[in-house]
Order: C-alpha cells, then structure tokens, then sequence
C-alpha cells in the first residue's frame, strides 16, 4: 500500500476512504510470501528501492490541508497526490521503483509537447480516462495505469486536475 501517496489526504476524503474500506466485504486469503533478492537488499539499504512506504513519510508534520473543491491549480494538485507512486514527484514519469522489470514506464504528466499528455487536447486528456484509449489509439492497461478512476471524477475533478498538470514546468520524459 503506498501509504505516502495519502498522507496528505484531508479528514472529509479520509474518512470516506476508510468508510469504503470497511464496507467491502473480507478476503479470505493468505498473503503470498515475500523475499527480496540479493539484488534488493543492496539497493534497499543504498535508499534506492522503497520497500517500507510508511517509512517515505514525514510524520513531523501530521497538518491535514484539504483545499476546497473546485475547478483550480491547488485542488487538482490535492487530486494529484495519488500520481505521485508511478510518475514520481516532477511528475515526469520513467521507470518506476520497486516494481517488476517487466511493467511499463509511467507516462509524462508534464506539458513537454514531445511525450505523453504534452501534446494532448483537454478533450483528449478526458476522453482517456473514459476509455483508456490515447490519442494515437494505444489502449492502456488499466491493471498498469488505474485510469478507471477517472469516470468516477466529477467535471469539477477533471478542470482542477488537468489544470494543475498544465501549471507544471514541461519537463522531459523520465526525469520523475
């Protein structure tokens, strides 16, 4: 669970996130068992591969900040939090750490015109999020990048997050 990805979630988001989870019904299910190689214990130890997520937290601040909801920077930078995991903090996505070697980079969320949503109409950047499809046709795993989510957005949500990645310096593919 990327736990760092909520940390900044305000009480209201929170407290429906844990009202959803209770009402789901329980998994009877044991987990499957980890090991992490040689290979990952040295780039654990180097800092470099994330293993403990409530440990990338920075609990010496524990200030909840929900902006309001509305079609702007800040409250699309609020809905942004959970990109975080995947496209790193620039948001400019590339390998991402800790995951199998076989998954695909996370795209470039920034304005760079040359890679990724850069190029992409409003109209292009919604209508992805209806059906997983990019402008060029390529259909995206949903499993890889959860873009499900966004039929549950609001037209409001929608404004406020495409807003916000368009505020972002354009930065070039994979620099996260």
């Amino acid at each position: 669970m990327p736990s760092y990805e909520y940390r900044g979630i305000g009480p209201e988001d929170l407290g429906a996130l844990i009202s959803w989870i209770k009402s789901m019904p329980s998994v009877d299910t044991e987990p499957r068992d980890q090991e992490v190689g040689p290979l990952g214990r040295v780039l654990f130890f180097a800092g470099l591969l994330p293993l403990v997520p409530a440990e990338m937290i920075d609990y010496s601040d524990m200030s909840f900040r929900q902006p309001e909801a509305g079609s702007t920077v800040e409250y699309g930078a609020y809905l942004a939090t959970t990109c975080l995991g995947c496209h790193g903090e620039g948001f400019s996505g590339g390998p991402i750490p800790g995951v199998p070697p076989d998954w695909p980079e996370a795209g470039n969320l920034t304005p760079d015109a040359d890679t990724e949503i850069g190029a992409w109409s409003e109209q292009e950047f919604r209508s992805f999020f209806e059906n997983g499809t990019k402008p060029d046709g390529t259909v995206v795993d949903a499993s890889y990048m959860p873009w499900p989510i966004g039929q549950q957005f609001t037209d409001e949500e929608m404004d406020a997050l495409w807003l916000f990645l368009r505020s972002l310096p354009a930065t070039t593919q994979g620099n996260r």
